[in-house]
């Protein structure tokens, strides 16, 4: 017989509540206790970012939730919040089962003794229900929060309960990492499972057939479980997902034609990316057809989403149902092991008669489902073993006369039914039920693995609208020696491609990674209990926050050298994150070559309400608890980064000081403190050498990078005729940033090499700009705190005294603070590009689209003869007025995978009406309403400036690279 996966839970509900009734005490479960080994499989290698156990706790449900209860109302799909675990495979089963209220509370078979904190809960494995009991003890973050799932509803505890008993079974927390959608639905409901991949050729004819959709809605109606998938390999083929998450599970919770309309409704309770397809929220399309809205009952933003049939068939992949059993049906299962000469092989082998046989028996004719069984790898295998299976696996079903009159000869008996091609699967079943008539029963069912010799346990089960009768381990014929043969193709297929069968393994891995990290609630919370400050796990006081992966730099100080302090070990006096609030002249550089981030940083600091809300809370729990929280914007989000207020120090002539950048104040910290926070999303200080000034500002704003280059053409025009200086000036008074830079003029110029005073491949803030008695001046900072121009409106310039009421209107002073005035036309002659970041109002509608060049839309430049093949985004914007409007396009940061110069592509954004795009004539320059171009291979490209277009139109904005097939 199969391992029996609770043969280590002795306790049961009666044994339990006995004890506690004679105790007075709640129940804390021996068999799962509420320390490390309920999380980890390995306690001394917890899992990879998890929050230490050191700042767990683990509390009942009664201290968590102030009213307690199971069910609040009714359950809901949508009560599901999934925490700091990657059981996306599990919760998105548990919010399919969800649907049916009556199937989720069966889960749970006692509640008679809540009030001790015992419950007893069941699940599906190796064939059978199985029983157990559980205490109420959750893992929770040190405010009191549980660290995993939860429901929505603060005093529901449903979801916690049954994601703890399903760590239970399968050993520990961890063995959830990861996992498929129909395991889960069999263990829920005890239903068969089947998958279907969308893009097979049979299937594909199926769909073109109509047969699909009839045969979905059918499966619907029959309270089957259907969940789907995006894999990878179907993203990586399609130029824009559409907000569809790859290798995210979603159920499926509605499937109804209304006229002409096959719809389908996916549920997608953690909302990571919201559809934004035909019929997605407030889409046109359901005030174009509100029959349809009355129909389905539309309801925007509730946990689900809409959208065609035909599209549901364009961006999933593959189908998972779970096919339920009405009462009344006939259920069986038998246990049976593949060894030694009964490890047949598949029927390429002709000792396949070899393997185990099993006999069904119908007294009429009668609808059957059938599922194979292996023993379940999560519960035997360690770590990503879940998913390796030694065998790969499959049956047939056929007469037991064909049988017999054959002498098992394959290809001459009447297949009633087979699995299917064999795969390395824990479950395989029939994928269309079978119709079993009378007159031919019996019938054998044949599971054996493919290759001949492979040994195993297994049990099939056998379910029967009617009554019937299982019987199993015969072996008809003397078995037979091992002599492959071949035979029919369209049985058995096996997987020969060892890079093929990774990369579908990989494909449905369902991982959807929640945040792992620490929050500052829960680190002051551990704190204020520990009386202590917090260090950060994630980025140690040790080399690799300093270097990552790489080996230090020659010109780096001593590793030896250098001492992690806090600002109270190093500040001459009482330190604060800011005194009298911010100003670019508060940074200082230090030993690191980020200027390009400094300079941005005091750039930003023009702004002082901009860069204080990079500080989150303030900064207010630094002093006591040494922990401070920033955010940062990446990927078309804000990201928060939580430190520990630890910087690296080296022993100066009277005192520890940062190696690295600081305030000109040295008991300020929010310089070093940004820095660090930086340095942390990046892996490590080393990561933030080089970069360019734009990147910096959008990451420390959100605002739109834009630079112009002053050899570029387009840009030489502007200068000639005044439009550049118009734009700066346009820019500063309009609050965008901006900062400037000196390229090489040769190779053989180096950072060190100036220009009256100007350093070469520097970052340079630009704090003011000014036009003051016919004299165009621009105020610009060296993010070194020194080292200033020596030209015309320098410090000691003789300009100065020569024109004093410029002198006056600017508030000038001769200080060396690195800060310094600039004539225009001197910028232009020193400098080689001026950088902006652009931001807008909250009076600004902002829209975010993903999108992906592979393949033909791969197609290259916006004139080329395959240019249609790109992807195009369509605008729609509110009819009968002009909209003012600004795009830009954005790669993935290098710097967050590879040198942070190495973007993949050189790339623009066009924008044209959709008649031209229509006509599917070339696309000129003219028929342009807006572009970015010249093509560049910067992290972010936009258009030239802000366009008017007229809602009247459709336009479509085409991201495009410069070459054909750069991915």
């Amino acid at each position: 017989d199969m391992r029996n996966p609770v043969s280590d839970f002795k306790l049961t509900e009666a044994v339990v509540a006995a004890n506690c009734k004679h105790t007075g005490a709640h129940f804390t479960d021996p068999e799962f206790p509420a320390d490390e080994t309920c999380l980890f499989r390995d306690p001394s290698h917890p899992t990879s970012g998890h929050v230490p156990m050191a700042y767990i706790m683990f509390r009942r449900v009664s201290e968590i939730c102030k009213h307690p209860k199971l069910f609040s109302h009714d359950a809901s799909p949508m009560d599901i919040v999934q925490g700091r675990l990657d059981d996306a495979w599990f919760l998105g089963a548990l919010a399919t089962v969800a649907t049916n209220k009556e199937q989720l509370r069966n889960l749970f078979v006692s509640t008679k003794y809540a009030k001790y904190g015992v419950y007893t809960v069941k699940f599906f494995k190796s064939g059978s229900w199985i029983q157990f009991v559980i205490d109420d003890l959750i893992p929770c973050d040190p405010a009191g929060r549980p660290l995993y799932s939860r429901c929505k509803n603060a005093n529901e505890t449903w979801v916690m309960l049954l994601e703890k008993a399903y760590a239970k079974l399968h050993g520990c927390y961890e063995n959830l990492l990861g996992g498929r959608m129909p395991y889960a639905f069999r263990d829920l409901t005890g239903g068969a499972p089947q998958t279907i991949k969308l893009m097979d050729a049979d299937v594909r004819a199926i769909i073109k057939s109509g047969e699909m959709w009839e045969r979905l809605v059918s499966y619907y109606d029959s309270n089957c479980l259907i969940g789907c998938l995006q894999s990878s390999r179907r993203a990586k083929s399609m130029s824009y997902n559409a907000g569809i998450v790859t290798s995210h599970p979603y159920g499926i919770a509605g499937l109804k034609r209304v006229g002409k309309h096959k719809m389908v409704r996916i549920l997608d309770p953690w909302m990571k990316e919201e559809w934004s397809g035909n019929w997605s929220d407030n889409d046109e399309m359901w005030e174009k057809h509100p029959e349809v809205a009355q129909a389905l009952d539309y309801k925007p933003n509730d946990g689900s989403f809409w959208m065609s049939y035909k599209e549901f068939l364009k961006y999933f992949s593959t189908l998972y149902l779970c096919i339920q059993f009405p009462p009344g049906w006939s259920t069986h299962k038998a246990a049976s092991q593949w060894k030694g000469k009964s490890a047949g092989g598949c029927p390429n082998n002709e000792t396949w008669v070899n393997n185990p046989m099993f006999t069904l028996t119908v007294e009429e004719t009668t609808q059957a489902r059938m599922v194979l069984s292996q023993t379940d790898a999560r519960m035997e295998k360690e770590g990503d073993d879940w998913a390796k299976y030694d065998n790969s696996i499959g049956f047939v079903v056929t007469t037991k006369k064909s049988f017999d009159e054959s002498g098992g000869q394959f290809d001459k008996l009447a297949i009633v039914g087979d699995s299917g091609p064999y795969e390395e699967r824990r479950d395989v079943s029939l994928p269309l039920r079978v119709d079993l008539k009378a007159e031919d029963s019996p019938f054998l069912i044949i599971p054996s693995a493919f290759k001949a010799g492979s040994e195993g346990d297994f049990i099939v089960s056998v379910h029967t609208a009617t009554s019937s009768h299982l019987s199993g381990g015969e072996l008809p014929l003397k078995t037979k020696e091992s002599k492959p043969k071949s035979i029919s193709k369209q049985i058995v297929k096996e997987r020969k491609d060892k890079k093929k069968q990774k990369k579908q393994k990989e494909a449905i891995r369902e991982r959807d990674v929640p945040s792992t990290g620490l929050d500052e609630v829960s680190v002051v919370a551990m704190c204020k209990a520990k009386q202590c400050k917090f260090e950060d796990p994630d980025f140690p006081a040790t080399e690799r926050s300093l270097f990552g992966d790489s080996e230090k730099p020659e010109d780096h100080i001593p590793a030896d050298d250098i001492k992690w302090l806090r600002p109270e070990e190093f500040c001459p006096g009482e330190p604060q994150v800011f005194i009298e609030g911010v100003d670019p002249g508060d940074v200082i550089q230090g030993r690191l070559g980020d200027c390009w981030f400094l300079g941005a940083l005091s750039t930003v600091a023009l702004k002082p309400p901009v860069l204080q809300h990079l500080f989150i809370g303030g900064a207010r729990h630094r002093k006591e608890f040494g922990v401070v929280t920033l955010q940062f914007y990446k990927d078309g989000r804000w990201v928060e980064v939580l430190i520990d207020d630890r910087i690296p120090c080296r022993k100066g002539h009277k005192r520890y000081k940062p190696i690295y950048a600081s305030c000109k104040d040295p008991n300020e910290l929010w310089v070093m403190l940004a820095e660090k926070a930086y340095a942390k999303l990046h892996s490590c200080y080393l990561h933030l050498r080089g970069g360019f000034l734009p990147y910096g500002v959008r990451d420390l704003t959100g605002g739109v990078p834009q630079d112009f280059r002053f050899r570029d053409d387009y840009v030489q025009t502007m200068i000639r005729n005044g439009e550049l200086w118009r734009k700066v000036v346009d820019f500063f008074e309009c609050g965008s940033f901006l900062g400037c830079s000196r390229s090489r003029k040769s190779k053989s110029e180096s950072e060190a090499d100036v220009a009256n005073g100007v350093l070469a491949v520097h970052a340079y803030g630009i704090t003011d700009v000014q036009e003051v008695e016919g004299f165009k001046l621009l105020r610009i900072r060296n993010p070194w705190g020194r080292k200033e121009w020596q030209g015309d409106w320098s410090d000691k310039s003789e300009k100065w005294r020569k024109y004093p009421a410029v002198k006056k209107t600017l508030n000038h002073e001769d200080k060396n603070d690195g800060t310094f005035w600039m004539a225009w036309e001197d910028v232009l002659e020193i400098f080689s590009v001026i950088e902006v970041c652009r931001l807008f109002s909250s009076d600004w509608n902002v829209v975010h689209r993903r999108g992906r060049w592979v393949g033909e839309s791969a197609a290259g430049p916006y004139n080329s003869p395959w240019w249609f093949n790109n992807p195009m985004f369509t605008l729609r914007l509110p009819r009968g007025r002009k909209t003012k409007v600004f795009i830009s396009l954005t790669q993935e940061d290098a710097r967050m995978t590879k040198h942070w110069k190495q973007h993949n592509a050189a790339m623009a954004i066009v924008v044209t009406t959709e008649e031209q795009v229509k006509s599917g004539r070339r696309l000129h320059s003219e028929q342009l309403c807006a572009h970015s171009l010249p093509y560049t291979s910067s992290r972010d490209v936009s258009i030239m400036t802000v366009v008017e277009l007229d809602g009247d139109h459709k336009y479509v904005a085409m991201p495009n690279t410069y070459s054909v097939r750069t991915k």
